[in-house]
């Protein structure tokens, strides 16, 4: 496997206690898949394995993750045993976080045999969520400013949602009351965003 100079860089970059963990799985991943592509994608390490994602390794300010594409075909293949494992390998702050080289690399080799295969991931649906109800006080001010109720009616869910989190987050009424006027502003604009 060639390595690509971008990993390197992202190990170089990486956050002190992540950089151990990214070299450790960077040498198993290449010993278990060496016909794997080694790239970037998602601005993160990637592993290619015959065209597909065989796994992913991303770290952030304070943990790491091993990301299997084919979690769920795997899950399904080795049992709820894996499911645990394969969740762990999610939050990695150590090298200890790890299980072993054998239990890592069957994990390679198995997603590279469900590779092989063809056999799709299923995707579920995501879970519907319950239509969004509007608080008192939002839906008071919405109607004191006619264009601001028609284009909050016009909006999709996802967006009403924004709307009607953003404002129930608020820690203070102070604040509550602040977000209500701006939100008022952005809707009666047409805007998706409080921020836009």
């Amino acid at each position: 496997m060639k390595k690509d100079p971008r990993v390197d860089k992202y190990i170089k970059d990486a956050n002190p206690f992540a950089k151990p963990i990214l070299n450790h799985l960077r040498k198993v991943i290449r010993e278990s898949c060496p016909t794997a592509e080694e790239t970037i994608k998602w601005r993160s390490p990637f592993y290619v394995y015959q065209g597909k994602v065989l796994c992913g390794v991303v770290a952030f300010k304070a943990h790491m993750a091993l990301l299997f594409w084919n979690r769920s075909l795997m899950v399904k293949a080795k049992g709820e045993a894996a499911k645990a494992e394969l969740k762990d390998l999610r939050r990695i702050t150590q090298l200890k976080d790890l299980p072993s080289v054998n239990a890592l690399k069957s994990y390679i080799k198995l997603s590279m045999k469900i590779i092989d295969s063809g056999e799709k991931r299923v995707r579920l649906p995501p879970k519907k969520k319950p239509p969004v109800k509007t608080p008192t006080d939002l839906l008071l001010s919405l109607k004191a400013n006619p264009r601001a109720l028609k284009k909050f009616k016009e909006f999709s869910e996802s967006v009403k949602r924004h709307y009607v989190e953003w404002i129930l987050d608020a820690k203070t009424e102070e604040t509550r009351d602040k977000r209500l006027e701006k939100a008022i502003d952005a809707i009666s604009a047409g805007k998706k965003h409080h921020w836009d």
